[in-house]
């Protein structure tokens, strides 16, 4: 990997980055990555020290920026499905027991979900 490595798009928006040398601070060359996606205010960026250089900073910071999330959220989907319905199930025999809710795990539930599918 070397500076002109061509950079990936943003991974939370899609819009284009750009890379800069931020020169030496407190002992460390700094790098930074950012999003230019102004339309949509992404914000994203990433920084990167390095005390070997200034070339070394900018390739730490273009190689984490390339780096991707290699989940399979999918599979994680399809596991969600599956504790989706055996939670459903589990409401039945709670209702034969007369407990008075299941609120709790309905809204841990939620919570997976919205952390699933940002």
């Amino acid at each position: 990997m070397n500076q002109d490595t061509k950079l990936l798009n943003c991974p939370f928006c899609g819009g284009k980055a750009e890379k800069t040398s931020l020169g030496m601070h407190s002992h460390s060359y700094q790098a930074i990555i950012f999003c230019k996606n102004r339309k949509h205010e992404c914000g994203s960026s990433g920084t990167w020290s390095s005390r070997d250089g200034e070339k070394e900073a900018l390739e730490g910071a273009i190689k984490a920026w390339n780096t991707r999330d290699t989940t399979d959220h999918d599979k994680l989907r399809a596991q969600l499905k599956a504790a989706e319905d055996k939670l459903a199930n589990i409401g039945q025999y709670i209702d034969d027991y007369q407990v008075a809710s299941i609120r709790v795990p309905s809204y841990w539930l939620k919570k997976i979900k919205q952390a699933l599918t940002t």
